[in-house]
């Protein structure tokens, strides 16, 4: 019969062993939360553009700042370079909107939510039916206005035109928003 002390022993070893598997596996957990990105706008590394992403049954395209595989689900996040106030701005929202048609066009995978980080703080978007028909909404907009059936809006917003990444990919943009009018004459 075995002594005591090689029992006490054996026990000891198998809780050590059970213990250190246990670590191994929760270790695992976390780092599988939050994983690389699956997709940036750029490679910062060499400079490189990104792919635009796509949606055809939608006619919608974009590229998100970042997509992150967390707990098995695709979430895009868009970074924002200003402050935030108590609220995200409107159109950002809209922007994630978008990509989450974008990401279930692409990935086959319709995403809970995104994140809008800002400077100050990170906003949780969830991927409403409410948000998705407003999005087609604003789509449904834009082709009308393609098609010359209603007038488009003014523009509110040249100033954050001239970083737009996307101008090229606008139908029938004549004027490059990001070059200064030309001046005009005072008339004097």
């Amino acid at each position: 019969m075995p002594s005591l002390d090689l029992l006490l022993t054996r026990q000891v070893l198998v809780f050590l062993l059970i213990a250190l598997i246990l670590i191994v596996l929760a270790a695992v957990s976390l780092l599988g939360s939050r994983q690389g990105p699956v997709y940036t706008d750029a490679d910062h590394a060499t400079g490189r553009r990104a792919r635009v992403l796509r949606d055809e049954v939608h006619g919608l395209s974009g590229k998100p700042d970042y997509i992150w595989r967390e707990n098995g689900q695709l979430i895009p996040e868009e970074v924002k370079s200003r402050a935030s106030g108590p609220h995200p701005a409107r159109d950002h929202v809209i922007q994630l909107g978008v990509y989450f048609f974008l990401i279930e066009a692409e990935f086959h995978q319709r995403p809970a939510y995104g994140k809008l980080r800002y400077r100050n703080r990170t906003f949780r978007i969830e991927n409403t039916a409410e948000l998705r028909t407003e999005v087609l909404a604003i789509r449904e907009r834009y082709e009308r206005v393609s098609a010359g059936l209603v007038p488009p809006a003014p523009c509110p917003a040249d100033r954050a035109c001239r970083f737009c990444t996307m101008l090229d990919q606008i139908p029938g943009l004549t004027e490059d928003p990001r070059r200064p009018a030309p001046s005009r004459p005072s008339g004097r």
